[in-house]
Parts: structure tokens; C-alpha cells; sequence
């Protein structure tokens, strides 16, 4: 998909009592993960004669922009999250709030789970100073496949994807929770609710319908 995905993270500092990291800590760890992602670190450079994108290894960085808000993400998700969501989402590649941040990656570079990895590895630098953690494997070299594959009969590139947000508020996951009778994630828990749901609007055989768990990311709930 031809489009930059946002994501904001947010640490419970209330609830902790621990201070939350400094920008310094932030870009620091930043700059040393970076370093084994070198996607990450690339430009685009061109579409090739079948229209897609490719990127230069150059390392040429990620561009980090600081925006402080006197308002911490509690105030922000505290109303009607859906009509403003996407004013937590500035053109930048990092903002940082009172207790948070967000970052913004195009599709084109890195899927959720290859995403999801980059973010514990950053966690992980911030945390303990360490970026020895198991490195990216980028061979293409060993997964090549043959190019007579089959090829899809409707242009999937230009299917429109909508957006549909739902704010679950902290009570009702509790209730959830505390139903399921054992540890089990907030994802997994919305999830099975939302099965639930499916089954009561009885579909047909015929109708498809589906979940995805997206290995477990650390979505903001």
C-alpha cells in the first residue's frame, strides 16, 4: 500500500511512578538501532517499469522532528477519539508528548510485524542501553522464487481502504478481562468480543468475514 502509516506510543508514567525517557534517551537509541535497519534509514529513489518503488540503502537517516504539547495523551483521548485522531498524526517522524510519541513509517519500506520487531529493538535500547539483539535478516538472495507466479486478475492497488475507529473505554475491557478467567492481552480480549458480534449478525455460509491478530502489536486501546 502506497501510504504512511502512523503509530503512537504511549507509557503509563501515573501508574508506574517511573519518570519517562528523555529525548536525549529517545534519539540516541534511535540513531544506534537505526543502524540495523538500514531500510529504515533509506530514500526512495525511483518506480521501476512495473510501476513500483524502490529505495537506496544509503543510510542517509531518519528525520526526527520534536513538537512539545502542554497537554499529556490522557487529555487527547479523553473525548471523541475517532473525529481527532488524525491530529496526533503531524507530517513528522517523531512528536513527543508529555507521555508519548509518534512515529511514522510508509508501508512501501516495512509491514507491522517487521515494524513491531524495529519497535522492541528501539524499547530495548532506551531501556538498557543495548542493541544486541538478534539483527534483520535482508538476504532476498535465499527466498527467490520463481517468477511464474499467478497474477492477480483486479488491479489490488488501487482498492480504497476505510478507517473505522471504535474507543473501547477502560471499564469495559476490565469487565472483559475478568470473564475470560485468565491473563489474556487487551488485543486478544476486543478480539473475541468482536467474534461474538460477527456470530450474532448470523452471516451466511456464502459471506466472508475476518480477524487479524498482526502478532500481537502494541496497539493503543
Amino acid at each position: 500500500m502506497d501510504l504512511y502509516v502512523p503509530s503512537v506510543y504511549a507509557w503509563n508514567t501515573d501508574a508506574s511512578g517511573a519518570e519517562a525517557p528523555s529525548n536525549d534517551k529517545i534519539k540516541n537509541s534511535l540513531a544506534a538501532v537505526l543502524a540495523r535497519f538500514p531500510h529504515l534509514a533509506g530514500r526512495f529513489f525511483g518506480v521501476d517499469e512495473h510501476g513500483r518503488r524502490y529505495f537506496d540503502l544509503n543510510d542517509a537517516g531518519a528525520l526526527v522532528l520534536e513538537a512539545t504539547a502542554s497537554a499529556s495523551l490522557a487529555d487527547a483521548l479523553s473525548h471523541d477519539v475517532p473525529a481527532h485522531v488524525n491530529e496526533l498524526y503531524p507530517k513528522a517522524d517523531k512528536v513527543v508528548y508529555q507521555n508519548g510519541n509518534n512515529v511514522t513509517a510508509h508501508h512501501h519500506v516495512a509491514d507491522g510485524k517487521s515494524m513491531s520487531v524495529f519497535f522492541v529493538a528501539w524499547a530495548a535500547a532506551v531501556h538498557t542501553r543495548e542493541t544486541l539483539l538478534p539483527t534483520p535478516f535482508h538476504d532476498r538472495g535465499v527466498v527467490v522464487v520463481p517468477s511464474r507466479l499467478p497474477q492477480p486478475a483486479f488491479d489490488h492497488r488501487n482498492i480504497e481502504i476505510g478507517n473505522f475507529s471504535v474507543h473501547y473505554p477502560e471499564e469495559f475491557v476490565a469487565r472483559l478481562k475478568a470473564r475470560v478467567g485468565t491473563r489474556c492481552s487487551t488485543f486478544r480480549c476486543l478480539l473475541a468480543h468482536a467474534w461474538k458480534i460477527t456470530a450474532v449478525r448470523g452471516l451466511s455460509l456464502e459471506e466472508f468475514t475476518q480477524g487479524q491478530d498482526r502478532g500481537e502489536l502494541p496497539w493503543l486501546c
